[in-house]
């Protein structure tokens, strides 16, 4: 299976509103708290949607933080994201241990370069509910979640949803924007395994190299998974 990035749900926000001393005046309108979650919800996903819908291009490093389901610290890698949309990403671990991850719009490639194994899968099938989707472009993947909110952590709006099913692989994904930009990702299973992804370095409009989002396995690798007909042909 794809490399499943996994975010941790971090513990509950409680936010509330209160007016300076002296602010209020008799006849004044003022937000109540639950105005001004209403509102921050606005915000968050408005925020969301236009980075949906404005932003084509994307490419940052990331550090990701895993933890086991006893919050654990078990794996911490660091890497590259790039992403055109629509439905093309590259996720490339440079440590502790290489792995490419390509979504190339019909496949995805997941490349783990120690091993000399290569798995592939049909996009459509294997990407449908994953945070990856999400951020490549696929609207689609949306549909498993509900908008749940969004709440500020500093300079942070972070908007929050849920998955609308109990049993689907991803229980929860939050993502992080400082203004427009995207910071971070965080996102808890249903077995309850976590992880952090924090973005650095982050350009909302990279150029790419053409051959960026494609991936031919190199010779000698075992390649596990399900072709199309189309990548078949290829080898005669």
């Amino acid at each position: 299976m794809v490399n499943r990035v996994v975010y941790v749900l971090v513990c509950a926000v409680l936010l509330g509103v209160a007016p300076a001393l002296g602010a209020d005046k008799p006849g004044t309108a003022t937000d109540t708290a639950e105005q001004a979650v209403a509102k921050l919800a606005e915000e968050g996903r408005q925020v969301f949607e236009r980075f949906v819908d404005s932003i084509q291009r994307f490419e940052a490093k990331f550090e990701q933080v895993r933890f086991d389901e006893n919050n654990r610290v078990v794996l911490t890698e660091r890497g590259m994201l790039s992403i055109a949309r629509p439905k093309q990403f590259r996720w490339e671990v440079s440590a502790p241990n290489e792995l490419i991850v390509i979504a190339d719009g019909v496949h995805v490639w997941n490349y783990e370069v120690d091993l000399d194994t290569v798995s592939v899968y049909d996009q459509s099938d294997s990407l449908g509910n994953t945070p990856a989707d999400i951020l490549s472009g696929n609207r689609e993947a949306l549909d498993a979640f509900d908008y749940a909110g969004a709440f500020r952590q500093q300079q942070i709006i972070w908007v929050q949803f849920q998955a609308k099913e109990s049993d689907s692989d991803f229980q929860a994904l939050r993502l992080g924007f400082d203004a427009e930009e995207l910071v971070g990702m965080q996102l808890a299973d249903r077995l309850g395994a976590r992880t952090i992804v924090t973005f650095s370095d982050v350009d909302m409009d990279p150029e790419f190299a053409p051959d960026l989002f494609e991936f031919t396995p190199p010779e000698g690798v075992e390649v596990n998974g399900q072709l199309s007909s189309v990548v078949l042909s290829e080898d005669g």
